[in-house]
């Protein structure tokens, strides 16, 4: 990988950058610590927060307890026949949602990184993670992360070297 590049996602959002030194730098796990506390109190995780109401919750739904078994199990259960997950599938939707499907596995992973995982959630993740290689969809967009439609994203540009690097793994 190209230093441009590597400096470019560097030069980023503490959101961005935490994963950046994790996943394609090596740096030591107190570095990457030290910048996922910022995540917080700084740009978008900090804008986030923001939105939280006083139940822990974002428009009325999603809670992060300490105990996330539970919720592992549920989004288990909750994986599409394509591989994908979809917030909606409760009311219905039967076709998985890129975000949904990116957040989940985004989860899924911190969760393997922190407890160890199981089988049954690497398989879903690798489950998923094929389903965002072979499909692409438009979503909605809740609060803009990069400069727009048609610029350079931190974000994008880091998802698709984790999922190069994951491809080169196998």
């Amino acid at each position: 990988m190209g230093m441009e590049a590597l400096d470019w996602l560097l030069d980023s959002d503490p959101a961005t950058r935490w994963r950046v030194l994790r996943d394609l730098t090596g740096a030591p796990p107190e570095e990457v610590q030290a910048e996922r506390a910022r995540v917080a109190t700084h740009g978008w995780g900090a804008r986030l927060l923001a939105l939280q109401d006083e139940e822990g919750q974002w428009d009325g739904g999603a809670y992060f307890g300490e105990n996330v078994d539970g919720v592992v199990g549920r989004l288990l259960r909750g994986q599409l026949a394509d591989g994908g997950w979809n917030c909606e599938a409760e009311r219905g939707s039967v076709r998985s949602s890129f975000g949904t499907t990116i957040n989940v596995l985004e989860g899924l992973l911190e969760y393997e990184h922190a407890a160890g995982g199981s089988p049954d959630s690497a398989v879903a993740r690798q489950r998923g993670e094929e389903y965002l290689l072979e499909n692409t969809h438009p979503g909605r967009i809740h609060f803009a992360l990069e400069d727009g439609d048609g610029r350079p994203s931190r974000w994008n540009t880091l998802r698709a070297l984790r999922v190069l690097q994951w491809f080169e793994g196998q």
